[in-house]
């Protein structure tokens, strides 16, 4: 059980909080789902901030070799948003497919495929990807707090 303190009117009230009441089942299809319709090719800035919503503002975030470093920093989700909206709609196809979920206490592993092929948006060259994944979550308050992506 966890104890949030509340500030109301000067006065600290402790409210006891169950594991219980966090659905991390839920929140994990939920937080999938919304990653996802993040790549698909008629994904919108509507679905990008569907996803950023699940995530700390100063989410750290660790995808080797591209980002090694998970170090979390305020306004972590504005450097998120700016690179989603980067790629926002450069697939020109895009499938993924839930192998896995394993939920703990304070973290979600997902498991999937995602295959894709598209524009890069900078060079203009098509490149395809068909890849396993595996995101480990570490949740605080009810959002990521860290993610750690591994392609294999």
């Amino acid at each position: 059980m966890k104890r949030i303190a509340t500030l109301i009117l000067g006065t600290v009230f402790s409210l006891a909080i169950s594991a219980s009441d966090f659905d991390a089942e839920k929140f994990a299809k939920d937080y999938y789902q919304a990653l996802i319709n993040t790549q698909a090719p008629n994904a919108t800035d509507k679905d990008i901030e569907h996803y950023l919503s699940f995530l700390k503002d100063d989410v750290g975030n660790q995808h080797i070799p591209y980002q090694p470093d998970d170090t979390r920093a305020k306004g972590a989700i504005e450097r998120f948003r700016k690179g989603m909206t980067y790629y926002l709609g450069s697939h020109t196809s895009y499938e993924a497919k839930l192998i896995e979920t394993n939920v703990g206490d304070g973290f979600i592993i997902l498991k999937f495929y995602n295959k894709a092929s598209g524009i890069h948006p900078q060079t203009k060259q098509k490149n395809s990807y068909a890849e396993n994944v595996m995101e480990v979550l570490e949740l605080e308050e009810g959002k990521v707090a860290r993610i750690r992506r591994y392609t294999y």
